[in-house]
């Protein structure tokens, strides 16, 4: 490219980008509009020096599919050129953000690991379909009981995976054997329940003579022959006189069914309690979900980085043992480290984490 005067918005480094990956153009021959001259902030030769500098790191992607903002992200990392050349444009704004801001939006997190590793998704991201093997032995339980009217209590700390197993649960809806209900607010009363799960089957009902609709609805979905998944996530933060009444709603309901209660270890140890044994002595499957060890940490991370096609040296030794050691066995802290860990990395143009980014 000539050392032309012209500066270039957004649409020409777009156009550039195109014929130079394409039919391998290294020259932009067509005119500016007379009309947008004023918003070409930067020169030729400055767009074709940033521009070889950054084409490498994103030769993974497709062109069209390249934001604008991931073009100015990169190049203010890299000091290619300095924010007052930027022009004025829809991704100016968010390019600029502050730099603690921007990396923890997902965008900006997309952007700065595919900047460097040049990867079309974000490794550590949780997937329905990828259990570890104790929540795909627990899952393989839950069905089983789902066809003797079940009754489970999953147990777990926070983070060890409990919102990782009931998450493909609740892509059992999308299939015509199933019918799940999926009940979050669990601060609110016995009524409000109740009627989470008349707008989950879409009841017109009354308050009167809700529980009754609910149970016709529920031979309704036998009769569809469909198995009948009810769940009750942060359950241990429910009053037990609300365990009890839900108890006896669900007694009456059809025998393919499971009721499945999420909670802490406290749940369990509440309905140990001679008082409430009416509960416990109901309950068909009980299961906890244990922290990981450092072995099954190890393998998780080294999955998720050969699921992403990342190198198995992304982590350096140390990098790595300080996280398994920071972490012990939280599987949601885990990945949040093992994520924000390349984008520092990203940020100083590294493709190996250390101990300092995990810091």
């Amino acid at each position: 490219m000539s050392g032309q005067v012209y500066r270039f918005s957004w649409r020409t480094i777009s156009t550039w980008l195109y014929r130079y990956k394409k039919r391998g153009v290294t020259s932009l021959e067509t005119k500016t509009r007379a009309d947008k001259c004023a918003q070409r902030k930067v020169q030729v030769g400055e767009l074709a020096e940033a521009i070889n500098e950054v084409l490498p790191t994103l030769s993974a992607n497709k062109v069209g599919h390249i934001p604008k903002s991931t073009w100015y992200r990169c190049l203010l990392e890299r000091n290619d050129f300095t924010r007052q050349q930027l022009a004025r444009t829809t991704g100016r704004s968010f390019a600029l953000k502050p730099s603690p801001q921007f990396k923890t939006t997902p965008l900006g997190e997309k952007i700065m690991i595919n900047a460097i590793w040049g990867l079309s998704q974000l490794p550590f991201k949780r997937h329905p379909d990828n259990l570890l093997n104790q929540q795909q032995e627990i899952l393989k339980f839950v069905k089983i009981h789902a066809q003797q009217g079940g009754f489970s209590v999953i147990l777990g700390q926070p983070g060890v995976g409990e919102t990782v197993l009931r998450e493909p649960i609740e892509q059992f809806d999308q299939g015509q054997e199933y019918s799940v209900i999926s009940c979050s607010r669990t601060l609110h009363t016995y009524r409000q329940i109740v009627w989470q799960l008349a707008d989950a089957f879409q009841l017109e009902t009354t308050d009167k003579a809700i529980e009754k609709a609910l149970i016709q609805a529920a031979f309704a979905q036998v009769k569809a022959r469909k198995t009948l998944y009810i769940l009750i996530d942060e359950a241990h933060l429910l009053e037990i006189g609300i365990l009890r009444q839900l108890r006896l709603l669900f007694e009456r309901f059809p025998k393919t069914h499971n009721l499945i209660l999420f909670g802490q270890p406290e749940l369990l140890h509440t309905l140990s309690l001679s008082a409430n044994q009416d509960i416990k002595g109901r309950i068909t499957d009980s299961a906890t979900i244990t922290p990981l060890n450092e072995d099954d940490l190890r393998d998780n991370i080294v999955q998720e980085l050969a699921t992403a096609k990342m190198g198995m040296n992304t982590f350096d030794e140390g990098a790595m043992e300080l996280i398994i050691r920071s972490v012990e066995g939280n599987l949601r802290l885990c990945r949040n480290l093992c994520l924000a860990s390349p984008i520092e990395a990203a940020r100083e143009t590294k493709k190996t984490v250390t101990m300092t980014h995990v810091n």
